[in-house]
């Protein structure tokens, strides 16, 4: 039954006695199961390699531990005990129950596959479950996981010569390194993935791979070369047809453009890109757009049209399980009731967004809404409070090397220096401000060279008040 053995490996867990009336499932769809992990270069580790040396919990533990992931065949109460021991100790599990028997109400998750005596079903099922982990690993913020998953699957793409795979997964190892901030290396793998797709004239992964580079130079502050991507995906875009593609280059454009303040034709790309992802019913899109569009709304001062928007968006999120994307809805209300001035109910919403954050070791969300809270802290005259969050956000967005949230926390506490009258400590974090600003091409210079000079004046002005009342 075994083709090989590999390093990595798979729990895999069945009813061991095929005629146990609360087991259906015969010994060819396990084949057909232990067949599939293989085929995706995961060695099964399965109950029938226990022997009785070891207690039986023990032995389990073990095996468990050890592997990247499990999949359950629910069947009886052994088994829902298996599978609670893989989600307690943080496993991405897949869970396969008989489509005559009802989802038993401890299972968790949209990752639950029905079966039958269907054998290719069942097969192509669990190697789309497979190939999803990395999304199960990266929806609890552990993207060093999902990166783990990725190159795994890089590996066995090449391993299989399937060009189409391997741009895929090359175009998920960038994003996943986004997620991380870690921009030269999705820039690297994206290069990679764009390549193939020209070669193989893959024009809707060429498009998408494009427009995430886009992304990406407007993340690393280099507008110019975001824009002249933009402008050659807009060209291509217009004549393309294929809706997945095209709603998914609209709601990135539509990013850049609101990021660049261009509200209007942002607005509009979200909309459009809103509708074809309702014609598709792609869930996840649809909570996206909406959450987009929202931050439209909100920045048009609409604030009821956002809050609804952003309530129908966490509610698609939650069906999704989705908690970063939970936890950033929370950030966005907290952000705008921040703005309304409501900001008992900011802060509520800012801590529930960093609770979840801290959970799924979200360490940039987890400085961007400290920065936020610093905001707040501020405004309830407590410095020292707002201080000691910009400094834990300063450390954090230090280390990952993110110069946008770096500028932006320490531009904040150069203003809380100077609002307490340490004008030299708040001139020097402004100028380490300009440096970044200048290092990322932005377009704050200017405006941080004007605050700088001024805030030289002001100092220069206390100097000579305070000579004076010394004499």
């Amino acid at each position: 039954m075994h083709k090989s053995s590999f390093k990595e490996q798979c729990f895999f867990s069945f009813p061991v006695d095929h005629n146990d009336e609360n087991s259906s499932i015969a010994t060819r769809v396990i084949a057909a199961i232990i067949d599939t992990i293989e085929d995706n270069e995961y060695s099964a580790i399965t109950p029938t390699s226990y022997t009785r040396d070891k207690i039986i919990t023990e032995w389990l533990i073990e095996k468990i531990e050890s592997s990247q992931f499990c999949i359950i065949i629910i069947s009886n109460p052994n088994s829902l005990y298996e599978y609670g021991i893989c989600r307690g100790l943080g496993k991405e599990t897949i869970a396969l129950i008989n489509t005559e028997k009802p989802i038993p109400n401890v299972i968790q998750g949209n990752n639950i596959i029905k079966i039958n005596n269907n054998i290719e079903s069942i097969k192509k099922e669990i190697e789309k479950e497979i190939k999803s982990l990395y999304k199960l690993a990266s929806s609890k913020g552990n993207h060093k996981k999902a990166l783990k998953y990725l190159k795994h699957d890089l590996r066995v793409a090449k391993n299989q010569n399937n060009d189409y795979d391997i741009a895929a997964t090359l175009n998920n190892i960038s994003s996943t390194y986004y997620s991380l901030r870690d921009y030269n290396n999705a820039i690297k793998y994206l290069e990679e993935s764009i390549s193939i797709s020209k070669q193989k004239e893959d024009t809707q992964n060429t498009l998408l791979t494009l427009n995430n580079l886009a992304q990406i130079y407007q993340a690393k502050g280099n507008q110019k070369k975001s824009y002249s991507i933009l402008n050659t995906i807009l060209s291509e875009t217009d004549n393309y047809t294929d809706k997945y593609t095209k709603s998914i280059i609209l709601n990135n454009i539509a990013q850049i453009q609101y990021n660049n303040g261009k509200t209007e034709e942002a607005e509009d790309n979200f909309k459009k890109s809103l509708k074809l992802s309702i014609e598709l019913k792609e869930t996840s899109h649809i909570a996206s757009s909406l959450n987009n569009l929202a931050q439209i709304y909100q920045a048009k001062g609409e604030i009821n049209t956002a809050i609804s928007y952003y309530e129908t968006a966490l509610l698609n999120f939650e069906e999704l399980n989705q908690k970063e994307s939970i936890a950033n809805i929370y950030h966005n209300l907290g952000t705008l009731y921040s703005k309304t001035e409501d900001y008992d109910r900011a802060k509520s919403f800012f801590n529930k967004s960093l609770s979840i954050k801290e959970n799924i070791n979200d360490s940039h969300g987890i400085a961007t809404t400290l920065n936020q809270l610093a905001l707040l802290s501020i405004h309830d005259n407590n410095s020292n409070k707002a201080i000691q969050y910009l400094k834990k956000a300063i450390n954090i967005f230090t280390n990952l090397n993110d110069k946008y949230g770096l500028s932006f926390a320490l531009f904040n506490l150069s203003q809380i220096l100077q609002a307490s009258g340490s004008y030299e400590e708040a001139l020097k974090i402004l100028s380490r401000v300009l440096e970044i600003q200048k290092e990322m091409n932005s377009t704050e210079v200017e405006k941080t060279l004007k605050l700088i000079a001024e805030m030289q004046k002001e100092s220069s002005r206390n100097s000579t008040m305070e000579e004076s009342n010394g004499q």
